[in-house]
């Protein structure tokens, strides 16, 4: 049976060209070196994204068996937020090929958790680390390098403290992970609109194979730059699917963790008796498509009632598993501390 090019994934301006040059069908176009390369050339104007989807869609999908993605998966550490109980929570730790989503309202520790994991990622192997280096993009100017260092420095003494009970091979290593190293450890990125985004984002590739210690990609905040940008709602969703895509075809290709963080907008329900606001709650950002674009979903908030004050005074923090397809409902409190993030005491 024949495929008609106006089923190709490309532009209908560049479809109606190629039918106009006599490729009707899919086949006149592999029918001959020579035929494709005039389709190259009739396709220049659109880009080389148009050749390279033309391609991907005319080739045999890659697969693999269930059996070799659990091995490949199983090889793989988790990179730990150095709260057990929160730890516990995720099944060790946030995991490398998953993109892990932080929602929560300001104060609830979403940049301080992605702080943390960009020096827990460097943890060396003979801690049960992942020795790997981290990126961070940020998009609402939330990072501080300040407090990356009280992180990094907390993390390092802890590391210090252990070479004792190492081998003299792993004490070398061991050596290396100072705070001086965290710090150069963490690859910054700053955006400031969307477009700048989607650059980035398009650009990763071509970073992680020139930086293989990459091991994790940090977003903050994806919401950020889409609420209070001027796109359309039509542009932020098919905008939103592009990135999201991108980086989970980045965690599946480099065996790298991506967190991204959200924030909380009202969610108001109208009566429809006298038209009044019946009930408000806070949901996620990005609206309920985004849900499914992500694999773990972490809400960030405060204690239930029947928490109780840490040593000094202050109430801990909450993380709630919302949604995975691994994981059960589970919530676990935590403290933001001056060396990180770290139990509730």
């Amino acid at each position: 049976m024949l495929r008609s090019v106006s089923t190709l994934p490309i532009p209908h301006s560049a479809a109606l060209k190629l039918q106009e040059s006599g490729f009707q069908y899919i086949e006149d176009i592999l029918s001959s070196e020579a035929a494709k390369e005039e389709v190259r050339l009739i396709l220049r104007h659109w880009g080389k994204d148009t050749w390279d989807s033309l391609e991907r869609w005319n080739s045999p999908p890659k697969s693999e068996t269930a059996l070799e993605i659990w091995q490949t998966e199983a090889k793989l550490r988790n990179i730990i937020t150095f709260c057990e109980v929160v730890d516990d929570v995720l099944g060790g730790g946030i995991a490398l090929r998953r993109i892990t989503e932080f929602c929560g309202a300001p104060g609830t520790g979403k940049t301080q958790f992605c702080l943390q994991l960009c020096v827990s990622v460097q943890i060396p192997s003979c801690f049960g680390g992942v020795s790997g280096e981290a990126i961070y993009i940020d998009a609402d100017s939330g990072f501080s390098p300040d407090r990356l260092r009280d992180i990094a420095k907390s993390c390092a003494k802890h590391c210090e403290k252990l070479r004792k009970d190492a081998s003299p091979n792993d004490s070398a290593n061991i050596e290396e992970f100072s705070e001086e190293s965290i710090l150069n450890g963490v690859h910054y990125i700053a955006v400031n609109d969307h477009v700048e985004l989607m650059a980035t984002v398009s650009l990763l590739e071509n970073f992680l194979e020139s930086n293989e210690k990459v091991k994790l990609v940090v977003l903050d905040s994806l919401a950020f730059v889409f609420r209070y940008g001027a796109t359309s709602f039509k542009d932020r969703t098919r905008l939103l699917y592009r990135i999201m895509s991108d980086l989970q075809n980045l965690a599946l290709k480099f065996n790298i963790a991506v967190v991204v963080t959200n924030q909380l907008t009202t969610s108001l329900e109208v009566s429809l008796e006298g038209g009044s606001v019946s009930k408000s709650s806070l949901i996620p950002s990005l609206g309920e498509s985004f849900a499914h674009l992500v694999g773990l979903r972490l809400i960030l908030g405060p204690p239930p009632p029947s928490a109780s004050c840490s040593l000094n005074g202050s109430l801990p923090l909450m993380l709630l598993v919302a949604k995975s397809c691994e994981l059960p409902a589970a919530s676990a409190l935590f403290e933001v501390e001056e060396g990180g993030i770290r139990d509730a005491a």
